[in-house]
């Protein structure tokens, strides 16, 4: 078991990171349906408006592992690791058709600038789980 240097528990620590990643993965897709037209920043040119929205079901299921991972995280249950990974998951391969849609027509740099640190953050704080 490892010991934490944190006046917080750890598993607090990552409760409110999942919450939070929950949380603004639902306000985000909330302001997306509030207008259309701001999908333009997060897809190519030659993409319709529509892309992003084939996305909802799997943003809607990456939010739900997220807040199950804050759930296990606060009650310190032995499901925060599956969930976290699989919250992680979720999370890279979003980054990587992110960083593909990037990598093919040099545009939409912006949904790899959000999705990049949101991989990261979702494998370190599962890597943490794990190690707990």
């Amino acid at each position: 078991m490892v010991t934490s240097r944190f006046p917080v528990p750890a598993s607090c620590i990552r409760s409110v990171y999942y919450a939070v990643q929950g949380t603004g993965t639902l306000v985000w897709l909330w302001w997306l349906v509030a207008d259309g037209s701001r999908a333009r920043s997060f897809i190519a040119a030659s993409q319709n408006d529509e892309t992003l929205f084939a996305f909802f079901p799997s943003d809607v299921v990456f939010a739900s592992a997220s807040f199950a991972a804050a759930l296990f995280a606060f009650r310190r249950h032995e499901w925060e690791r599956p969930a976290a990974w699989f919250a992680a998951g979720c999370a890279i391969y979003a980054t990587l058709w992110c960083a593909g849609v990037w990598w093919q027509t040099g545009e939409a740099a912006a949904a790899v600038a959000i999705m990049s640190p949101c991989a990261l953050a979702s494998t370190a704080c599962a890597l943490w789980a794990h190690r707990s």
